[in-house]
């Protein structure tokens, strides 16, 4: 699954969005919108392994860390662009876009078993954060 956060590459989806909010463009340039993603801030994801190694009953377990949830590259975009308060269109370029068979399209986390097996939840808006640290 997806984690975001401080540090992360800049070609990754989320901080590439961000700083195209910032540019002087008056659009976004983006390659499909359709992929979802579940997307975990990095604290977030750090609390999830803290609480997999204190957890006995996941010791040695294969367990997903992740939000349960998932949001498509377009409604990500609008939801970044509501957080800073900017409204650009939002273009799609060829070149962006992967050849086919090469993009993931669906990454949904079932984080059923670390909810079960820990404190671990997923109730904190990593997104919201993020965007303010970016600003």
């Amino acid at each position: 699954f997806n984690v975001y956060g401080p540090r992360q590459s800049s070609r990754a989806i989320i901080p590439t969005i961000i700083s195209q909010c910032f540019s002087a463009n008056q659009k976004i340039n983006l390659g499909n919108l359709e992929p979802t993603r579940d997307l975990t801030f990095v604290k977030d994801t750090c609390s999830g392994f803290f609480d997999i190694f204190n957890s006995e009953k996941l010791f040695g377990e294969v367990t997903n860390i992740g939000m349960n949830s998932e949001i498509s590259i377009g409604d990500l975009t609008k939801k970044i662009m509501t957080l800073m308060n900017v409204d650009l269109s939002i273009n799609i370029e060829e070149n962006r876009t992967r050849p086919q068979d090469s993009e993931v399209n669906r990454l949904f986390c079932n984080n059923q078993k670390l909810i079960k097996n820990s404190s671990w939840n997923s109730l904190t808006t990593g997104l919201s954060r993020f965007a303010v640290l970016a600003q």
